[in-house]
């Protein structure tokens, strides 16, 4: 997994039916919660059959998804802060 990855996977404690997630920055395994995740969960999900590995986005798509992370009123603090980190922006 890594960064521009693209997988259909359900929401957490959401119905079954698959949301498209983009992976916004290169995985981190340290770093993993309900919302951050370790990209282990993904490779174990698609080993499994539960996530579905989709095309990576091109890179002009993931600039925007990163740049609304960022700039978005219900991205968690905690979230922001790891992105800033990850992509060297500071926190």
């Amino acid at each position: 997994m890594r960064c521009g990855d693209a997988v259909l996977i359900p929401a957490p404690g959401g119905p079954t039916i698959p949301h498209l997630w983009f992976l916004i920055t290169d995985p981190d395994p340290v770093f993993a919660d309900a919302l951050i995740v370790d990209a282990r969960r993904i490779e174990l999900g698609i080993e499994a059959g539960t996530v579905e590995p989709r095309e990576p986005c091109k890179p002009e798509l993931l600039r925007l998804v990163q740049q609304g992370a960022l700039a978005s009123p219900h991205t968690p603090n905690k979230a922001v802060a790891f992105c800033r980190r990850a992509w060297g922006k500071g926190g």
